[in-house]
């Protein structure tokens, strides 16, 4: 229950006893006060046995960490989680930096199976069965390195992210009442990690959220630029090539200066024909 319910519930307790104090009939509002009560420890969600949540941590376009919290609300009973990691290969995983930790302290998984990427080719595969202590919560991490992609595997909104997808948690959740088993079909893999079958257990599975990380993003206003200033260059040295190569050349007769141009003028005046 959050702070602003338990103030508005003490804030509602006063006002009973101004009515209580002043009445001793119960009254219209003394009855209102009631059924507000009552509507807001109805409104509270019952808060889950077992669920998870995951998030990405870290600053800058280098290096980052998925985080994933496990949450068994469970008074007094433990129990084995499987979970599944499938991560791209542009996020280079360092699973030497795997750390589990419940209650503070280390939690070695009892089954751990990881396959590297290949770029281009396949996503990194992390498998791990891990011990969910009674009314703990279970944070487990790991550091990443973001690759720089090539400049045509950008999707067409590249500043927006890339979406990797979400985890998957297989758990046999106790329960205090008995519930019927699911018509699932059984597993090799599973039935060898979890070998017990309890009625009073029921299969769970989990998918965490979905993450958005950026990768290292180029401009891509340069290829446009480098473009721009190809053409240019080309444009002028192709011209004036092109112009040496289809011009024509002509000689000029010599003409005469400004005295055989005057002598001329006064040979006019004179009747006489030009030089």
């Amino acid at each position: 229950m959050s702070g602003n319910y338990v103030e508005y519930i003490i804030l509602c307790g006063k006002h009973i006893d101004l009515f209580l104090g002043c009445s001793k009939e119960p009254s219209n509002n003394y009855v209102q006060v009631l059924t507000v009560i009552s509507d807001l420890f109805e409104a509270v969600p019952e808060v889950p046995v077992f669920h998870a949540e995951r998030y990405v941590s870290g600053f800058g376009l280098w290096t980052g960490k998925i985080n994933t919290l496990v949450y068994n609300y469970h008074p007094y009973r433990s129990f084995p989680v499987l979970m599944m990691e499938v991560v791209p290969w542009y996020l280079r995983l360092y699973v030497h930096t795997l750390t589990i930790n419940s209650k503070g302290k280390e939690n070695k998984p009892s089954y751990i199976h990881y396959q590297p990427a290949k770029d281009r080719e396949c996503p990194h595969l992390l498998e791990m069965l891990i011990q969910l202590p009674a009314n703990s919560i279970t944070k487990i991490s790991i550091e990443f390195e973001r690759a720089l992609l090539k400049w045509t595997e950008y999707p067409p909104d590249p500043n927006h992210g890339f979406y990797v997808g979400s985890s998957v948690l297989s758990a046999l959740v106790p329960s205090s009442v008995t519930m019927e088993t699911n018509s699932t079909k059984p597993m090799p893999l599973f039935n060898r990690l979890f070998p017990v079958i309890d009625p009073s257990v029921y299969f769970v599975r989990l998918y965490t959220e979905a993450l958005l990380v950026n990768l290292p993003t180029p401009d891509f206003s340069m290829p446009y630029n480098v473009i721009c200033l190809t053409c240019t260059v080309v444009a002028v040295g192709y011209g004036s090539f092109y112009n040496l190569l289809t011009r024509t050349f002509q000689i000029a007769e010599p003409t005469g200066g400004v005295a055989k141009k005057i002598a001329n003028v006064i040979r006019r005046l004179r009747g006489v024909p030009p030089i």
